[in-house]
């Protein structure tokens, strides 16, 4: 990257979060990770002078690969209801498990792209 006061250095990544930084060490942005996700592999760089950047600004992105970090409690669903409601409360579980795994599976099998224009 170009180093500006205001330009991002180096990026570092862990423990659900991204932080973006100059190359004197001063905080430019953070950022979150997905719950139950923790960044895996980070890039940082400029657009500047990029066929895709005619206007010239300075601009800058960072892309991120996360990775699955939810542990997931294999005896959660070990008793068998004894009830009507407490069917209804597993069936109502099971379903939101299924939608956080696929979920999970979505957020840890793509990248995501973050813009930053220097300001």
């Amino acid at each position: 990257c170009v180093h500006r006061d205001n330009a991002p250095s180096f990026v570092t990544a862990g423990d659900g979060s991204i932080s973006l930084w100059t190359q004197g060490g001063e905080k430019l942005m953070q950022l979150g990770s997905h719950p139950g996700t923790s960044p895996a592999s980070v890039a940082v760089g400029s657009t500047a002078g990029s066929v895709a950047n005619k206007a010239g600004d300075d601009g800058y992105y960072l892309a991120v690969c996360f990775r699955v970090t939810r542990e997931v409690d294999p005896n959660r669903f070990r008793l068998v209801p004894q009830n009507e409601a407490e069917r209804r409360r597993r069936e109502a579980a099971e379903m939101q498990e299924r939608m956080i795994e696929r979920e999970l599976s979505r957020v840890s099998s793509s990248v995501q792209i973050w813009h930053y224009n220097g300001t």
